[in-house]
């Protein structure tokens, strides 16, 4: 089950406020897709050994899985090309739905996977990784 906790809804997004070695930032003062997404992870209970933005997170195999197929808790990469440079991720919730936070929407969201679609820098679904490791 995936849990959303009502704080979650209400985070800002800020571009300025990404993920980087060695430095905690409160993702509840604002912060980016991949910020936003591994603190979500963190408290589904997920242990997340690692900082990458979204075209290492692509490319990593030491702690992800690419898969065809959905399921809760998978990340999303969405771009307006197939290039994992710069794409935007999200967290796969269930029955269609993605919980992300992004630029357009202001706010952490939960869209469905069409709604991606409608804007030109979401439109690419390059594909979804899991990660190896199970909840601690």
């Amino acid at each position: 089950m995936v849990l959303i906790l009502d704080e979650f809804l209400k985070i800002p997004y800020n571009a300025k406020r990404y993920p980087r070695k060695k430095r905690v930032i409160d993702v509840f003062k604002g912060a980016n897709c991949q910020l936003f997404v591994y603190e979500f992870l963190r408290c589904n209970g997920y242990d997340i050994p690692f900082d990458y933005r979204s075209s290492g997170l692509w490319e990593d195999q030491k702690f992800t899985k690419r898969v065809k197929s959905l399921k809760p808790f998978d990340i999303l990469f969405f771009n307006k090309t197939s290039n994992s440079y710069g794409a935007h991720l999200g967290i796969y919730i269930g029955s269609d739905k993605v919980i992300h936070l992004s630029r357009v929407a202001g706010y952490a969201a939960v869209w469905g996977m069409e709604e991606f679609k409608k804007y030109d820098r979401y439109k690419y679904f390059l594909g979804a990784k899991r990660l190896k490791q199970k909840k601690v």
